[in-house]
C-alpha cells in the first residue's frame, strides 16, 4: 500500500502543478454541476478562493453572468450546464 500511496502523491503533485500553471481559469464539476476543483485563475475570475468554490453549483444565480448584449444569462443557459444537459461541448 505504501508504494501506491507514493504513486498517488506523485500524480497529485503533477495535477496541482498543471492546474496552477495554467493562465486560463479551470473549473471541474460533477455530473450535477457542483464544483469539485478549480485552479486559482478560475477562482479569481469569480472573485472567490479555491476553497470557497468547492461544493457550489455552477448554475447558481449568484454568478450574475451576462450575455454579449448585456442581458442576464439565465443559469440554465450557462455553457457548462448546457454541456451537462445536452452532452455537447459549448
Amino acid at each position: 500500500a505504501g508504494n501506491r500511496e507514493r504513486e498517488f502523491a506523485v500524480v497529485e503533485n503533477k495535477y496541482e502543478k498543471l492546474m496552477n500553471s495554467l493562465s486560463n481559469g479551470v473549473i471541474m464539476m460533477d455530473a450535477q454541476g457542483y464544483i469539485e476543483a478549480s485552479n486559482k485563475a478560475g477562482a479569481d475570475i469569480l472573485g472567490l478562493t479555491e476553497d470557497e468554490m468547492l461544493g457550489k453549483i455552477v448554475a447558481s444565480p449568484d454568478w450574475k453572468a451576462i450575455q454579449p448584449d448585456g442581458s442576464i444569462l439565465p443559469p440554465e443557459q450557462f455553457p457548462a450546464i448546457r454541456c451537462l444537459r445536452e452532452g455537447i461541448a459549448q
